[in-house]
């Protein structure tokens, strides 16, 4: 039985509306970033120590096209279920591998959310990408949201803004705490 929490989330229009165009502009512009400088994001993917050698220049080439086309599904009505789905795999996948690295005490490299030069690993990133991995699971989980030619709303707009300001927030507070902890031990 879902919490009256959930269902409120879920029904809401506007806000699935906002969580649509926010994960889409998020995975278009990290799959844009890593598409032009394609090379650099190889050396990022080699870095991460996860891939066979063999596979990594594919993984370097294949990865921005999934997150390019999960992109353009959210921004699709009849696809954006499906582009939530495939946003949901990507930033679980990329926080499990910020977090083996992590726990192999590899901290060193940059992350490569948008191409080569980003933050260095920390667990920041992986609560980063859980809480991404949540907005898009809820995403996928909703009733459809209807279509983005409703985005013309003033609150939609409003809505967007707020949740935006929100998120960026949530963000820096949670880098905050981190690094006040990691000060501490």
């Amino acid at each position: 039985m879902e919490s009256q929490f959930v269902q409120a989330i879920l029904g809401n229009q506007h806000l699935a509306l906002t969580a649509r165009i926010l994960l889409a502009a998020l995975l278009l512009g990290a799959g844009m970033s890593k598409i032009v400088k394609v090379r650099d994001f190889e050396e990022v993917v080699r870095g991460y120590e996860l891939l066979p050698q063999l596979l990594v220049a594919a993984f370097a080439r294949v990865l921005p096209v999934a997150e390019l086309l999960a992109g353009i599904s959210l921004l699709i009505d009849p696809l954006a279920q499906y582009g939530a789905l495939a946003g949901l795999g990507l930033f679980a996948t990329f926080g499990a591998a910020v977090a083996i690295n992590l726990v192999r005490g590899r901290r060193s490299i940059a992350c490569g959310c948008f191409g080569k030069h980003g933050q260095q690993l920390s667990w920041v990133i992986v609560t980063r990408n859980g809480i991404l991995g949540a907005v898009a699971g809820l995403v996928w989980a909703g009733p459809p949201t209807g279509t983005l030619r409703e985005t013309t709303s003033s609150t939609t707009w409003i809505t967007s803004a707020l949740m935006v300001v929100a998120l960026t927030g949530s963000f820096r507070l949670i880098r905050l705490v981190t690094e006040m902890w990691s000060l501490k031990g």
